[in-house]
């Protein structure tokens, strides 16, 4: 029976380097279908390059290569690698089988990068390890399997694709005597169904078998015994290919596989997706803490939008400070539409110093406010006290050694009772804690306070003397300009007049402000996690160099590798989002929750999270995807 030719070379060089002597020169070579070549020579005679050439791992600098007809020489990558899929299979001497997966899995490999439906695709890559006498190991991970098993797995990986050509490097370099001779026969099966079969090697022994034997020598043919004339032609029955499936089984052949590859590397996935979650749950908490913040704040500010302005004097002699706060408060009492003025000095308490004596000592200043008041404070500020005459106390200039305190503040110093008991000192002064208040929502801000007699303030460190004008519903803008100019009509300008519209507009500047530097922050953060997902990424690529390798040389082209790596990019992003999303709203629950706040969420956040992780995967995993896309499938020898 007349072979056809499937491979035809002429003048073939492949040079590495002008200076270069390695590779192989001016090589003419024809192959016809169903041979069983051999070829042979010492290290470095450039068998390897010639089997690259073959299998279209590499092209030529010289020279024209015809395969099954189809002129090569100006064949484009993508090219190569279709060819490779449909018509080539390849045995390397480290068989390459990937361990996490199973060995079913393993043998189906070779008919992913044409998207083989899986039913048909597992079905096929069973039968060619039941051939092969290794179906038993099927469901097994390809990792525990002996040597002998996972070359004939490899046999079974090139076999199940029904290609046209068979090359196999040092396929029994690394089995004992009895597993190589088990797996050349296996791989003389391949000649059962038409295909060529060519085997490098240096071992005499193993070239005998073949029909054929080409010996190479300083990059060039030496000797070729040509096809012997008794050897009759391989059976020529009609193969059937597996059929090529939709676009779908290749998307959902990447999805799976970058599925298993997140799940597989559990560790560097966790710390990736615990990366992109704080980046992400930073943001989404600062967001949503900083609304709860706003809505509180604007509720209390609510609370005396109408009806409250604010006065800071001039910095007064300790001297005259009770006489000239008087006189200011007296003065304001005449406008109209005042309803009550209050005098307080805000302490500062580190300075001041704040403890308890009694039962015991104390020192817990920090965190707590010291604030000099007088009588008129209590109701000005809707404080409930729960002694009916204590205000009055603060009303009489000679009472200097009380004080009463805010829930906060009472457990803080851990006093006795609920309401009065215990002894404190401020600023060297021996105070009996004679009653407690709690707050209303005009300012919560003082369940943290220790209020003492405006009539010690002189006594103690200064703070900045204000009052603080309640004022009928609406009056407070016009009555705040008429303030200045009623306390002291030589110098208004000495006096500093807020309204709680003032004070809003403030709050908005500061929060604005919050905002944009929590929001940088988190960005930082964000920004972090996806470099530090792309070094690990890239770590990966070279970890997982071999895979690749193997992945090209059986067709998968390069965009085919990279949407791998994207993929696996985007589902950690997207799993760090929902991740930091969680916990971000987490934070704002748990933050509202010990503030006695209500939360507020924007419904948006949640999605936004969600797309800034994928965003940031995708950032992250396009660098590590394009060096993966770059490595030549020539690796796998």
């Amino acid at each position: 029976m007349e072979r056809q030719r499937l491979i035809q070379m002429r003048g073939v060089t492949r040079q590495y380097g002008p200076d270069s002597t390695a590779g192989i020169f001016d090589v003419d070579l024809d192959i016809d279908a169903g041979e069983y070549v051999a070829i042979v020579g010492p290290s470095g005679a450039g068998k390897s390059t010639l089997l690259q050439i073959l299998g279209l791992l590499d092209a030529p600098n010289e020279g024209s290569y015809t395969f099954a007809g189809k002129d090569l020489t100006s064949a484009t990558e993508k090219d190569r690698d279709q060819l490779r899929a449909e018509s080539i299979g390849f045995v390397f001497q480290a068989s390459h089988v990937l361990p996490h997966l199973d060995a079913l899995s393993n043998a189906a490999l070779g008919m992913v990068p044409h998207a083989v439906p899986l039913q048909e695709r597992s079905e096929i890559a069973y039968e060619a390890m039941n051939s092969l006498g290794i179906a038993d190991r099927a469901t097994y991970k390809a990792g525990v399997l002996s040597g002998g098993e996972r070359q004939r797995l490899a046999v079974a990986r090139a076999l199940a694709p029904q290609p046209e050509l068979v090359l196999a490097d040092e396929p029994t370099g690394a089995l004992d005597t009895a597993s190589g001779m088990a797996v050349l026969a296996d791989l003389e099966r391949a000649r059962e169904h038409g295909a060529t079969l060519i085997v490098i090697t240096h071992d005499e022994d193993v070239a005998a078998r073949a029909h054929r034997v080409i010996r190479i020598v300083d990059g060039r043919i030496a000797e070729d015994t040509g096809a012997a004339e008794s050897t009759p032609a391989a059976a020529n029955e009609s193969v059937t290919k597996p059929r090529k499936g939709p676009l779908r089984t290749r998307v959902a052949d990447v999805l799976a596989e970058s599925l298993t590859e997140v799940l597989l590397r559990g560790i560097r996935t966790a710390f990736l997706v615990l990366a992109f979650a704080l980046g992400i749950g930073g943001l989404i908490a600062s967001v949503g803490i900083s609304q709860t913040a706003a809505v509180q704040i604007n509720e209390r500010l609510e609370a005396a939008a109408f009806d409250e302005v604010w006065i800071s004097t001039p910095d007064y002699a300790r001297e005259e400070l009770e006489k000239n706060l008087a006189q200011d408060q007296h003065r304001l009492r005449q406008l109209p539409h005042v309803q009550r003025v209050t005098r307080m000095i805000q302490l500062p308490t580190e300075s001041t110093g704040l403890y308890r004596v009694e039962p015991g000592d104390v020192n817990v200043s920090g965190g707590l406010q010291i604030i000099a008041v007088d009588d008129q404070f209590f109701e000005t500020q809707d404080l409930t006290l729960g002694k009916e005459h204590t205000a009055d106390l603060f009303g009489m200039p000679a009472v200097t050694s009380v004080a009463v305190v805010g829930p906060d503040a009472h457990e803080a110093l851990q006093l006795p009772g609920s309401e009065a008991g215990g002894t404190v000192v401020v600023g060297g002064h021996r105070l009996t804690v004679v009653d407690s208040f709690t707050t209303g929502e005009r300012r919560p801000g003082l369940s943290n306070a220790v209020l003492v007699p405006l009539s010690l303030a002189p006594q103690l460190h200064l703070g900045q003397p204000q009052l603080v004008m309640r004022t009928d519903k609406g009056f407070p803008a016009a009555l705040a300009e008429a303030v200045p100019m009623q306390l002291n009509a030589a110098d208004p300008g000495s006096y500093r007049v807020q309204t709680v519209a003032d004070l809003r507009n403030l709050r908005m500047g500061v929060s604005t402000d919050l905002d944009a530097l929590v929001g940088i922050m988190a960005a930082t953060l964000l920004i972090l996690a996806a470099v530090s997902a792309s070094t690990s990424m890239y770590l990966t690529v070279l970890s997982r160099a071999p895979e690749i390798a193997l992945r090209r040389a059986l067709g998968t082209t390069r965009k085919g590798i990279a949407a791998r790596f994207v993929t696996e990019g985007v589902m950690i992003g997207f799993i760090g989002g929902a991740v930091g999303a969680l916990a971000g709203v987490l934070g704002v629950v748990a933050v509202s929750a010990a503030q006695g706040w209500k939360p507020q969420v924007e419904p948006w956040l949640v999605p936004v999270g969600l797309g800034l992780g994928v965003v940031a995967g995708l950032v992250s995993s396009v660098v590590p995807a394009f060096i993966a896309s770059k490595q030549p499938p020539s690796n796998a020898l």
